[in-house]
């Protein structure tokens, strides 16, 4: 298993929340494509594990898949079976939390409560 199409190697780019898997996703994608047409582009050829209908990308020339997860590699892992590897981006906490904070202030400002608290509730659950 592992070596046909439906069920690829996977190369999984993984990460903590917020520490730059999509820059990892579009970085590994410029050097295996070139151009990138667009994101979607992107999101079909590395997706995201945690996506309804995930599905591996085969590149045919690499006979391998890369795909995106925040999961922790362990044996309950969905698709831990097909691991042909994995490249794992380290982020400095502090970057993490400014990150997803100002991801909040972005998307949900009527959610945001003061810097001190998410500071402090962030650290009791990292």
């Amino acid at each position: 298993m592992g070596d046909d199409a439906a069920n690829p190697p996977i190369v999984w780019l993984a990460s903590y929340p917020k520490s730059g898997n999509t820059w990892l996703r579009f970085s590994v994608a410029a050097l295996i494509e070139g151009d990138l047409p667009s994101s979607r582009f992107v999101q079909e050829r590395m997706p995201d594990i945690h996506e309804s209908g995930f599905k591996p990308f085969l590149l045919l020339e690499q006979n391998i898949a890369f795909a995106k997860t925040h999961f922790m590699f362990s044996d309950s892992m969905p698709g831990r079976g097909l691991t042909a590897g994995f490249i794992y981006v380290i982020r400095n906490p502090i970057d993490v939390l400014a990150s997803n904070y100002n991801y909040i202030l972005r998307n949900a400002p009527k959610a945001t409560q003061p810097l001190e608290l998410y500071v402090d509730r962030y650290l009791k659950n990292y």
